[in-house]
């Protein structure tokens, strides 16, 4: 079966696929995790090769706090679609949950391959480095996520925090000090904490 077809013909059978997937989402959205899992199941058995579904199940499952359950359901959607990057970060995410930092990085890194323009994903590789104490690394990381989006207070803050980790305290200030004026009350805080 195409994994894109979805019928809305009442006497198709496959028509309670989109009924189950929205009530999924809704489910999802008030964080009753249970619930939409169970919408899940019967979609699954419905049409077993929709990725998408496979990265909710596994959004649900990160929901409560099964990182290992969540992991399982994400490679189910990447057997799909090797390139699926929504897949892939909340992959990530779980793996950082579990302190996986190096498979973290990792799966965000894949992102950047797949998709450069991916600020997040570049954020993310970042934080992974500080993580591991590769606080020189991280800068290059963050750096290149402040090229794809140089208003966001948070990527400086994260820079400004790798660079004062290096001893690169003038650079450090620019970056908490730009963070601060895109409205970072965290960077303010560390500027107070510092100078």
């Amino acid at each position: 079966m195409d994994d894109a077809y979805i019928s809305f013909n009442k006497e198709d059978p496959d028509a309670l696929f989109p009924k189950k997937i929205n009530s999924a989402l809704r489910k999802y959205s008030l964080s009753d995790f249970q619930g939409a899992i169970a919408d899940l199941e019967i979609t699954i058995s419905i049409q077993p090769r929709y990725k998408n579904q496979y990265n909710l199940l596994g959004l649900c499952r990160a929901g409560l706090k099964d990182w290992g359950g969540s992991i399982s359901e994400y490679n189910k959607a990447l057997e799909i679609d090797s390139l699926f990057i929504p897949a892939i970060m909340n992959r990530g995410d779980s793996k950082a949950q579990l302190g996986l930092d190096e498979e973290a990085f990792l799966d965000y890194y894949m992102v950047t391959e797949i998709d450069s323009s991916v600020c997040m994903a570049w954020d993310y590789c970042g934080l992974q480095k500080t993580r591991l104490n590769e606080f020189e690394e991280s800068i290059t990381y963050f750096s290149k996520a402040i090229d794809l989006e140089p208003e966001n207070a948070e990527f400086y803050l994260s820079r400004g925090v790798s660079k004062l980790n290096c001893g690169e305290i003038d650079s450090a200030k620019y970056d908490l000090f730009k963070s601060k004026k895109l409205g970072s009350l965290d960077a303010a805080q560390v500027l107070n904490d510092h100078f």
